[in-house]
């Protein structure tokens, strides 16, 4: 029997509060971690945040929690904490190739060859070793050989590497972390003009843009998931909020609905041009749904920046395929500002139509 959103929004809010009674009445570092991954999931960032922290200091001779703080920083853009985070982990457990994996990454672009001094002690991970690869081969202004291991998510990721390459061989177009796609895309927009995200969820890539947005921000989200199966693991529903509201700051705006049901009429009332559009889609149907209304307001000097652009099993059909499609039919000029290291994430420009 199907459950309507506001019991699965109970339901998450009863596991949640289930965590937090464990870890009351037990404090512990694992406790702390399991609250502190609770509040991640359910979109409450400050607390997840100090819970991190907590299981960092109640057990800093546990590698995972560095591992979570670190990449729970990162995600988050504190690069503050992010980066005193790390240099402690490094300091406690140099052996953890996860560690020397997000050290690496954050040379990217500026050290390539620092960065791959410090995976040098860690070929025998694969994940290190494939990211060796990939930075041997924008240090030599090769294309990247095809990967032949087999595995579905090695070869999107060596084939998501190719196709940036034949579009922006400069390295300085390659970022090392996620965020730091949004956060560079941020610094490539110019101007003033109406700055949008689709897909919203709890918020998290929202609070990044907001707070580096002088203006108003608007998020657009159903806040009820997918409206189809994007993979055998993500169907129709996934990434819902069911129906909850993240909390936002007061210069964001959100429009709950449909994208075919909301974008329309706003921007009938917005007519200036787009300066940023997130895109956080996943699919193809609903990444072509915000390009096509979209369409009218994007102008060269747009930025538009995708969370599921490569890097994944099937990657080509869903926002790739989407932009391309869009882009070859508006005639559209554009050119790659970032994207993320054998990663998802590429933010690019509008040169021309």
């Amino acid at each position: 029997m199907s459950r309507s959103p506001e019991q699965l929004d109970q339901a998450r809010r009863d596991w949640l509060a289930g965590l937090a009674r464990q870890h009351a009445s037990q404090p512990t570092a694992q406790s702390a971690l399991a609250l502190a991954r609770g509040h991640w999931l359910c979109g409450d960032y400050e607390q997840a945040m100090t819970h991190f922290i907590a299981a960092r200091d109640g057990a800093p001779a546990v590698a995972d929690t560095h591992i979570a703080l670190v990449r729970s920083a990162s995600m988050l853009g504190l690069l503050e904490l992010e980066t005193s985070a790390l240099q402690l982990a490094l300091q406690l457990h140099p052996r953890q190739p996860e560690l020397a994996l997000q050290a690496a990454l954050r040379q990217v672009p500026g050290d390539l060859a620092a960065a791959r001094d410090l995976l040098q002690p860690h070929l025998q991970d694969g994940l290190c070793a494939q990211f060796d690869q990939a930075l041997a081969a924008i240090q030599a202004g090769a294309m990247p050989a095809p990967d032949r291991s087999g595995d579905p998510q090695a070869i999107a990721r060596q084939d998501s590497l190719r196709w940036v390459q034949r579009h922006a061989p400069d390295r300085q177009v390659h970022a090392g972390m996620p965020s730091d796609v949004l956060l560079r895309a941020l610094d490539a927009t110019a101007g003033s003009g109406l700055t949008l995200e689709c897909g919203v969820y709890f918020g998290r890539s929202l609070r990044l843009i907001a707070e580096r947005t002088h203006g108003a921000v608007h998020g657009f989200d159903s806040f009820q998931g997918l409206p189809e199966a994007w993979s055998a693991h993500e169907g129709a529903g996934a990434y819902s909020t069911a129906g909850r509201l993240p909390k936002v700051t007061a210069n964001v705006e959100l429009h709950a609905g449909w994208f075919e049901h909301t974008l329309p009429p706003f921007f009938a009332a917005h007519p200036g041009p787009i300066r940023l559009l997130h895109i956080d889609c996943d699919l193809y149907s609903s990444t072509r749904s915000v390009l096509d209304a979209a369409d009218a307001h994007l102008v060269p000097g747009s930025v538009l920046v995708f969370d599921d652009f490569l890097g994944y099993p099937g990657y080509e059909q869903h926002e790739l395929r989407a932009f391309e499609e869009y882009a070859d039919a508006r005639g559209l000029g554009w050119e790659l500002i970032a994207a993320a290291l054998l990663g998802r994430e590429v933010a690019l420009r509008i040169t021309s139509r």
